[in-house]
């Protein structure tokens, strides 16, 4: 019987037959997959002790080698963050979606970005505004380390960006390499967002209405086919 021991946030789950779950991980060395929980939902079973928001240590098994899919044979808690407020809680379930479109073509960078997860939730304070402020920020950090979105450096010619322009394609050019269809952006604007990305989380100090989501729809949509919108989700509860 094969087995795989990692850690992984759990960021979905739904009901699976009468009793099990089925659990969606972001993983610390094997991205985004799903598993089953047998008996989640009896208070007596171990994996009912998880949830959306649980970071932890799994064992996964699979009953045969051509099962796709795993189930969870032992879990530990690492740390359990439904303890935040609700209203981050709900804001993290669209949040939650931008993991499934990445992929990872080294385990190096897929520890990376779940270590920088855990940094994301350990600093936000318990804090909707701030947690608003460093979601978008991971968004824009993970697509620059992947080294999907290109921000500081001209896309053309390589050198610092002077004065930023934007091409359909989300590139930015300086103004040597622009072209008459690029489009000149706000120098604050792309001053933010630059920031985002290679500030600390903890030093950033913006808030979530001062970003500009236009100008990240048009850097981010042309190169993952989704808007920044589609991971955020105001709460109509209230903070």
């Amino acid at each position: 019987m094969d087995s795989l021991e990692l850690n992984a946030f759990v960021i979905s789950e739904t009901d699976y037959k009468d009793s099990h779950k089925i659990f969606t991980l972001f993983t610390d060395t094997h991205g985004v997959l799903s598993t089953v929980g047998y008996g989640a939902k009896s208070f007596k079973n171990k994996s009912s002790k998880i949830g959306i928001m649980v970071n932890a240590f799994f064992i996964l098994k699979k009953k045969k080698k051509n099962n796709e899919i795993s189930f969870i044979d032992e879990v530990k808690i690492i740390k359990d963050y439904r303890s935040l407020k609700y209203s981050i809680i709900w804001e993290s379930v669209p949040f939650f979606k931008f993991l499934k479109v990445i992929d990872f073509e080294t385990e190096e960078e897929n520890r990376f970005i779940y270590i920088m997860l855990e940094k994301l939730f350990d600093s936000c304070k318990n804090d909707l505004e701030i947690f608003r402020v460093f979601s978008v920020s991971f968004i824009l950090k993970t697509l620059t380390y992947l080294k999907i979105i290109y921000i500081g450096k001209c896309s053309k010619c390589g050198q610092p960006v002077d004065i930023p322009f934007i091409d359909i394609y989300g590139d930015i050019k300086c103004s040597k390499c622009k072209s008459g269809s690029d489009i000149s952006i706000d120098e604050k604007s792309y001053f933010d967002i630059h920031k985002m990305i290679y500030s600390k989380f903890e030093e950033i100090g913006l808030k979530s209405d001062e970003i500009d989501y236009f100008l990240i729809d048009k850097i981010i949509k042309p190169k993952i086919g989704k808007s920044i919108n589609e991971f955020r989700q105001k709460n109509p509860f209230g903070d």
